[in-house]
């Protein structure tokens, strides 16, 4: 799937319990995901949102997405199982 700015979208998956993430991308080009619940320094917090100019895998949710930014300030979203 690919985001443009502006876009966004949902992806439950993950570790027990599942979370909820949804990955969007900012005006400036950043791509954002927020969800939870998500386990950060041994405590659970039930939403959190990190933007940042990408990511390879997201350990944050304990979650397979993968993205990748295109020439054109796109993000490639790709999940495994």
């Amino acid at each position: 799937m690919t985001l443009q700015p502006g876009e966004a979208c949902r992806y439950t998956g993950g570790d027990s319990p599942p979370a909820t993430v949804v990955l969007s991308v900012d005006r400036d080009g950043a791509i954002c995901r927020e969800g939870g619940p998500a386990r950060r320094f041994g405590a659970t917090i039930e939403h959190i949102r990190l933007c940042t100019n990408g990511f390879d895998r997201d350990d944050t949710f304990n979650t397979n997405i993968r993205v990748r930014q295109n020439p054109d300030s796109s993000w490639e979203v790709t999940s495994s199982p």
